[in-house]
């Protein structure tokens, strides 16, 4: 394993190791690059490498009856169905929580059940279940409340739930504690007593599973059969086929991209077929907001183009970077309403005011994390002239929304590799979302300081906790402290992990096509860095409205590629035709008037 030191940032490069020859010679129709890309997912079976390059939505997908307690949730819902009573889907304000609603809300319409959508304001209710809430959804008749992403912590309020005799179903990804509220039914592929083999689902991805054990059990009488109700099942008589729910997957992907899930296993079979429904999908909402991203939309006859234009459009990318923060936008701005309302709209003439009000709230979002990163910044003292920075970063101001907070707290976090808590103070309550590093699981850590908190939850990276001004400084003492033991100096160092170091004559577009065999990309299955060592610089200039991409012509021995580096120009100062440097690239297609040529897109480089 090689590892180089990048002097112009710092960051650590780090070879993988060779991928055998035995393994090698298992595979001699692939590419070897190709099987070394497999390798370093530790895919080395024919089944595995299959099961990858060719995820199958009919064999992929676990039975959904594995998950816990699901079987005694869809008895329960088929039951409140046929009794007409009024269930409430409550969903969080996040991309995960609001397709998650509409997922499952729209599974119980078809159903025949008799449900609403309640996602609650951030700014003023918080994260999860809430008291009063959860009070004047009794007033108003609610029988039952089915939660999506999130739940799995909400000891008091469902206690509360079940002394006004209000039933709770909760539907939850989230790291669970040692001990589960009692609610009627907890279905989270993360509790410890869960058989369900892949723990990695998100909130909407469980929504989805619940929804399609739901439609197979309403039409399908062997599927019901599994049920293994003491009694006569419930079950709606209801004009509803199987194969319905992919129709959900544009959504189910859209979640899944959003709240940085892992694109394995099962979600690896989400995002792809996802990808392919987002192509042809009937939301007006999702349309439009692919219009406003410039994404190959026809704004005129308001459709989508072609399925083959479009397709080189969509990606991972397309759904975290593009989509997402505009719908995330409307939870963090003002309330996650608009999102969940511009994903089930009918009509065109409503479509366009709300995506553009959503769009506006990106832009403004954008504005506002900016302006705190450097407010921020200032306050933990991350100066130029900064000699020792600590191994975990806290913060807090009253002009800081919660909503931002988690932005700004991953944009820091990236930036100096270390664990961000970012709060903001309302009273003598402050409300934080943290970000943290792979080797600090921050919810395991704020779990060991629970007594000081008034609520917390989330996973190994990222969290949220509301905490009293007054335990605020036992709390930074106290968590600094379980970071200083935790967190090796090595940990603080950004790691750029490299697939291969390649030579000249292995680039050309055959290599970027059987890479491409690897997307969807993502958490868990990142877009491959190679390392060409070696090469001259041959032509170099800004490129870009701004001027601020590089582009490059480089060479080695009798071979010439183009580079690009977007944003690197400052990076790049020292750069100059004659140079030579080692480089670490993606692989990128540049196409023009049907030609296709293999460009290298710049992440890192050294100078030789």
């Amino acid at each position: 394993m090689n590892l180089i030191v990048s002097t112009k940032t710092q960051k650590t490069w780090k070879v993988l190791p060779k991928v055998p020859k035995k393994i090698l010679d298992r595979f001699p129709e692939l590419n070897p690059t190709l099987v070394q890309l497999l390798y370093n997912r530790k895919i080395t079976t024919q089944k595995g490498v299959d099961h990858f390059l060719l995820p199958d939505f009919g064999q992929d997908l676990y039975d959904p009856l594995l998950l816990p307690d699901i079987k005694k949730v869809i008895r329960e819902i088929f039951k409140f169905i046929k009794e007409k009573k009024k269930i409430v889907v409550f969903g969080d304000y996040d991309v995960d929580g609001v397709t998650a609603s509409v997922v499952l809300s729209e599974t119980l319409k078809r159903l025949g059940a008799k449900v609403s959508v309640y996602i609650p304001d951030r700014i003023k209710e918080g994260y999860g279940l809430n008291e009063k809430v959860i009070k004047g959804l009794e007033k108003n008749g609610t029988d039952l409340i089915i939660t999506v992403d999130l739940g799995v912590t909400d000891f008091k309020e469902i206690e509360l739930a079940n002394k006004i005799g209000m039933k709770i179903i909760v539907t939850d990804h989230h790291h669970c504690r040692k001990k589960l509220p009692k609610a009627l039914a907890i279905i989270n592929p993360k509790r410890k007593d869960s058989k369900y083999p892949f723990k990695e689902l998100t909130g909407v991805g469980i929504a989805f599973k619940l929804s399609q054990a739901l439609i197979r059990a309403a039409s399908d009488s062997k599927f019901a059969s599994k049920l293994k109700a003491k009694k006569p099942l419930n079950i709606p008589k209801v004009d509803i086929s199987q194969g319905r729910e992919k129709w959900f997957l544009d959504l189910v992907a859209l979640g899944t991209v959003c709240d940085c899930a892992p694109i394995i296993s099962e979600n690896r079979v989400f995002v792809k077929y996802g990808l392919k429904v987002l192509e042809k999908t009937q939301r007006l909402g999702l349309r439009e907001l692919m219009n406003l991203a410039g994404i190959r939309v026809e704004d005129k006859v308001r459709k989508i183009s072609k399925a083959d234009e479009l397709r080189s459009s969509l990606s991972t990318y397309t759904l975290g970077f593009q989509i997402g923060p505009r719908l995330n936008a409307a939870g963090r701005m003002d309330h996650a309403n608009s999102a969940y309302y511009l994903l089930n709209i009918k009509r065109e003439d409503k479509v366009r005011p709300l995506a553009r009000k959503l769009n506006i709230l990106n832009v403004n979002r954008q504005d506002l994390v900016n302006k705190i990163i450097g407010e921020a910044k200032a306050k933990l003292g991350l100066t130029k002239k900064a000699k020792r920075i600590p191994k975990i970063l806290i913060a807090y101001d009253e002009n800081w929304p919660s909503g931002i907070c988690g932005l700004v707290a991953g944009k820091i976090m990236e930036e100096y590799s270390r664990p961000v808590l970012i709060f903001e103070k309302r009273g003598n309550i402050l409300t934080g979302s943290a970000r943290s590093i792979p080797t600090f699981h921050i919810t395991k850590a704020l779990e060991k300081l629970s007594n000081l908190l008034l609520e917390f939850g989330g996973h190994s990276q990222a969290a949220g906790m509301d905490i009293r001004q007054k335990n605020f400084e036992e709390f930074k003492k106290k968590i600094t402290k379980i970071a200083n033991k935790k967190i090796k100096p090595q940990d603080l160092k950004e790691v750029l992990k490299i697939e291969k170091e390649v030579e000249e004559k292995s680039l050309n577009i055959e290599l970027f096509d059987d890479v491409a065999r690897l997307e969807p990309f993502g958490e868990g299955n990142p877009e491959p860095k190679f390392l060409i060592k070696n090469v001259e610089i041959v032509n170099l200039r800004r490129v870009g409205r701004a001027e601020n991409h590089l582009k490059m012509e480089i060479k080695k021995n009798s071979r010439y590629f183009k580079a690009i580096g977007f944003n690197m120009v400052e990076k790049c100062a020292s750069l100059r035709i004659g140079k030579r440097i080692d480089l670490v690239f993606n692989l990128i297609c540049d196409e023009w008037n049907g030609a296709r040529g293999l460009e290298l897109r710049m992440v890192d480089f050294v100078v030789r």
